[in-house]
């Protein structure tokens, strides 16, 4: 993996149309002209072997762009949001077999390493004694967490848990930000403002709280990139959540996210 790449490419798209979508978002088509879109981005941007790529894997727009960089040399970290066979299911193999074997080939390349968020952020390492908690890595498996129910999957953790996890997180943060204010430690405690009301489905009443919050942090001292970067994390999220679930009320917390993301970007 390159360690200290020269340019990072983050890269959140839709899958390909499922065959019961009623209104085309991104149909099979479409597919070439979405792939050559890609490429000429790249393109213009030098895309190279000293670059860094990450995505998802799921047919459509992860799977071009992974291709495309891939062609290029650049290194590829892609992250899953749980294990591969549920994931082939949910994501890859509704839009056909053919998005099976691309997963694979991207999957088994020299270039690519792998990552399974609820097995990468799992190692959520807490010293209670002396309050230390690695926050970012374990806020990411909660919100994995969720949408493990979200796509019909059994959770590791219960709802108390996810409300214990982000009190501890929350609070070790505020007593790192005591020491050391910056933006990084301010951001967490909205960030666990967002995975509680995902966890509880309560974003669509939560929403401008959490909206408010993240600004909030922002006002403390964020660079552009730095909050670029929370606005990246959160439209991954907000893509993995667009088609985790068919019931009415995910739906409407997958459309909350989004709205919250787009007011973040003003």
């Amino acid at each position: 993996m390159q360690l200290n790449p020269r340019q990072v490419f983050l890269f959140s798209g839709h899958m390909i149309d499922a065959p019961d979508r009623s209104e085309p978002r991104f149909p099979a088509t479409q597919e070439a002209a979405a792939a050559r879109a890609i490429r000429d981005i790249l393109d213009r941007l030098d895309a190279g072997s000293e670059d860094l790529a990450l995505c998802s894997g799921a047919c459509g727009g992860d799977i071009l762009f992974t291709e495309a960089c891939l062609q290029r040399e650049a290194q590829l970290e892609m992250q899953l949001p749980f294990a591969i066979p549920a994931f082939l299911e949910k994501s890859v193999t509704f839009a056909g077999e053919s998005w099976r074997t691309r997963f694979y080939a991207i999957k088994n390349n020299r270039l690519t390493t792998l990552f399974i968020m609820p097995d990468k952020a799992h190692e959520k390492k807490y010293d209670e004694k002396n309050r230390k908690l690695e926050t970012y890595p374990l806020l990411n498996w909660l919100a994995a967490e969720v949408l493990r129910k979200w796509y019909g999957m059994k959770p590791e953790v219960i709802p108390a848990e996810i409300v214990e996890w982000c009190e501890k997180a929350r609070g070790c943060a505020e007593e790192k930000d005591r020491l050391e204010p910056n933006f990084w430690n301010s951001v967490v405690s909205p960030e666990c403002d967002l995975v509680l009301a995902l966890a509880d489905g309560t974003l669509d009443q939560q929403k401008q709280a959490v909206v408010d919050a993240y600004r909030h942090a922002k006002a403390r001292g964020a660079s552009p990139r730095q909050f670029s970067s929370v606005i990246d994390h959160l439209e991954f999220l907000a893509e993995m959540t667009a088609e985790a679930g068919k019931h009415k009320e995910v739906k409407q917390q997958a459309a909350t996210l989004r709205e919250v993301v787009e007011q973040l970007k003003v």
